[in-house]
């Protein structure tokens, strides 16, 4: 796939996962609400304005690239993008759990705006310096790798900037170290996927310090499971072995499996990301994106093996569908959906970023 086909797809791909979770829950009121100004009053007004561009940068750069034109596509996108918020605002008047308000759509906008403009730069610099920098600090699935561990690790400011703590999950005695687990594997998964740029992995390894000052323990453990795996990964390329698969798999297993205190069955949850509106969004969002990142690594470290993406992506959601399913059973788990949708999100950004040649050369040798 060429460049504009790849961005189509991922355009496309967002905005389906952005119309979905802003139209959540999907139930609609037969009166309608007036769309209203929220003022930008507290500190939390401020950081969820931003929240709202930041949906929409990908959504302006996709559609920038796609059209893979000039200024006239900058102001195309920022239109679209306006097009879809405003759709959303208005749709979002008629469900009771949501809010429509002018501060969304104005911030939508800039965001759609803010990525269009960032890729017409990025275009403009096809032959600069900083354009071939990039190129020599990431490979293409390195990127993507790159990219989920910065949104991790820049959602995680968002409970400490409110002041609400860090999600119970990542400061838990009993989780703290299924977490650590969960980052080695998957920066194991990335240093490698960078292929040896040294400086690009221990500069993502150091980027928790600044996000997690304030939690000493969990930064120490998060810095040791980092270069743990930096180290790991280097010993498996000075060996000449693959990065193995299944000890990704059993992991995930034990993940989902883990505390293993069974209990009396409690109800599975077939929409995803149902359980966003019962948790604050500061403390959810951080914990899907984590996720996001470890079933990204899954996926990755199958597909490294060879595996076709049938089998790279099947395999592992069968392995979490059944852990899913069994969490039924596990007393303070949530058994859903989500984790699957997750797993498969990840999927689709790494076939987008997959060097076409490398794809064909699995293909062949499959």
């Amino acid at each position: 796939m060429n460049l504009p086909t790849r961005a189509i797809s991922f355009f496309w791909f967002y905005v389906c996962a952005l119309l979905y979770l802003s139209l959540y829950p999907w139930q609609f009121l037969g009166q309608p609400r007036d769309l209203v100004w929220l003022p930008l009053y507290s500190r939390g007004t401020l950081l969820d304005g931003l929240l709202n561009v930041s949906f929409y940068v990908p959504l302006g750069a996709a559609l920038f690239f796609t059209l893979d034109g000039g200024v006239a596509c900058v102001l195309f996108a920022t239109l679209t993008g306006g097009a879809l918020s405003f759709g959303v605002e208005w749709t979002q008047r008629y469900i009771p759990s949501r809010m429509a308000t002018y501060d969304d759509l104005i911030a939508n906008s800039l965001g759609a705006a803010l990525g269009a403009a960032m890729a017409f730069t990025w275009k403009s610099l096809r032959k600069s310096r900083l354009h071939d920098l990039f190129a020599r600090s990431f490979s293409p699935e390195g990127a993507v790798f790159a990219a989920l561990w910065v949104l991790w690790h820049g959602l995680l400011l968002l409970p400490v900037v409110k002041h609400v703590g860090l999600p119970r999950a990542a400061v838990e005695s009993a989780t703290f170290w299924t977490d650590s687990v969960n980052v080695f594997f998957g920066f194991l998964a990335m240093s490698l996927a960078l292929e040896s740029r040294t400086k690009t992995t221990i500069l993502l390894a150091l980027l928790p310090v600044p996000v997690l000052a304030a939690y000493p323990p969990l930064l120490l453990a998060r810095l040791f499971a980092a270069g743990t795996a930096i180290l790991a990964g280097r010993a498996l390329g000075a060996l000449r072995l693959r990065l193995p698969s299944v000890a990704f798999l059993v992991w995930l297993a034990w993940e989902e499996l883990w505390p293993f205190r069974w209990g009396s069955p409690q109800p599975f949850l077939w929409f995803p990301f149902e359980t966003l509106f019962s948790i604050r969004t500061e403390l959810y969002y951080p914990v899907i994106s984590g996720k996001l990142f470890i079933y990204t690594a899954v996926v990755w470290a199958m597909r490294c093996r060879g595996a076709r993406w049938l089998w790279a992506l099947g395999l592992p959601v069968a392995v979490l569908a059944a852990g899913e399913s069994a969490q039924r059973f596990l007393p303070g788990r949530t058994p859903e959906l989500t984790d699957v949708v997750l797993m498969a999100s990840g999927a689709v950004l790494l076939r987008l970023a997959e060097p076409e040649t490398r794809a064909r050369h699995r293909h062949d040798v499959d």
